[in-house]
């Protein structure tokens, strides 16, 4: 459903348009750079998407597309901002005129398009476009210093539609013939999630059983006294600081990707006891702010188990890439640890897998057999 304001948006948006069309066919002159009106749309896709239109093809690894409210932009609540900057870093302006319209939806995921318009000097065809989501307030100031500095109060392990993950992402385009009459293609914009998402799943029988392409029954015995997180922040980043280019984290390797570090305010602090939230039977999750696991107070999952009298166990996750350190919690990565109890005996398997990012892919102009394909795979 639309409101007025995004009807009216759409309508001058559409005025704008062929306006701009029946300027075009006079003899009047082409307007200088300072008066043009750019405009542009792209779409957003929210989730899985088919592999026909995925670019990210790396072949050392799977990402995982994510699910639910792990793909969610509060666009209800107009939570979205788009943001042009010059090649240098500095601000050349917001894009304030746009408008979001739902094209079509997959089993999971969203198909959105995004148009509007701008008078900024686009001309060059040398600049940087950045999408920045579910931060609820923003800075006043949109330099990338004020984006970077942007934190936000870590609220709850669990999402939901107010909980949302502040999203981020930006890409540096050198593009020739960018003429205020055509078009701009720009390509693929990735967004990176603010959260770390850890997971718990209980299972029966052993690693080895499942190795062997079985599945293994869900665990019908064992329940949690408790399963929490022992160390966590209660703030973040929105944006990981100092990245001003898609090339800093989308490297099209599995395990090159994304940042490399984690990005935590100073003003965080260090709380204890996160308890884990069941999603389906047998796994439980948290969403938690990135964690340097390198310090004085390294993160753990305690637990203990009703039916055992062994007592409680505590489980730390290596990384993958330095067995002698643990691993720490970065953004957009999901850490899944896998417990397979048979009677005494546990075994713990630990998993960390980069999200599939949220690809926004600008086409610069509703392309009707897109269109069409998304329509009929409702």
């Amino acid at each position: 459903m639309f409101s007025l304001r995004d009807i009216y948006t759409h309508l001058l948006l559409t005025l704008t348009v062929l306006a701009m069309s029946s300027c075009g066919q006079s003899d009047d002159p082409v307007p200088t750079p300072s008066e043009a009106n750019y405009s542009f749309g792209f779409y957003i896709t929210v989730g899985e998407v088919s592999s026909k239109s995925d670019s990210r093809a790396p072949s050392d690894g799977e990402y995982d597309p994510g699910e639910g409210y792990e793909n969610f932009i509060d666009l209800g609540r107009d939570d979205i901002r788009v943001v042009l900057y010059n090649l240098d870093n500095t601000l050349i302006s917001e894009v304030s005129q746009f408008v979001v319209l739902p094209v079509g939806s997959y089993e999971s995921s969203k198909r959105y398009y995004l148009q509007g318009n701008t008078k900024s000097d686009l001309s060059s065809g040398k600049f940087k476009i950045a999408v920045i989501a579910n931060w609820k307030t923003y800075p006043t100031d949109l330099s990338l210093t004020e984006v970077w500095s942007k934190t936000y109060q870590f609220d709850s392990p669990e999402l939901s539609e107010t909980n949302t993950i502040p999203l981020f992402g930006i890409k540096e385009c050198s593009l020739t013939g960018v003429k205020v009459d055509s078009e701009i293609k720009i390509g693929t914009i990735h967004l990176l999630r603010a959260f770390a998402k850890i997971e718990v799943i209980l299972k029966n029988g052993s690693s080895a059983d499942e190795a062997g392409g079985n599945v293994l029954p869900e665990n019908d015995y064992w329940h949690f006294r408790y399963l929490r997180l022992s160390h966590y922040n209660d703030s973040g980043f929105n944006a990981p600081t100092g990245v001003d280019s898609q090339d800093d984290y989308v490297k099209d390797s599995w395990k090159n990707d994304y940042v490399p570090y984690v990005s935590i305010p100073t003003t965080a602090q260090v709380r204890t006891n996160l308890d884990f939230v069941p999603t389906a039977k047998n796994h439980w999750v948290v969403y938690v702010p990135e964690y340097n696991n390198q310090g004085a107070n390294p993160a753990s999952i305690d637990l203990d188990y009703v039916e055992s009298s062994q007592g409680p166990k505590s489980i730390r996750i290596i990384d993958p890439d330095d067995a002698s350190k643990f691993a720490d919690f970065k953004r957009n990565v999901w850490y899944r640890v896998t417990i397979y109890k048979n009677k005494e005996k546990d075994e713990f398997v630990a998993d960390v897998i980069p999200y599939k990012v949220i690809d926004l892919d600008p086409i610069f102009g509703l392309d009707t057999k897109d269109n069409t394909e998304s329509e009929t795979t409702k």
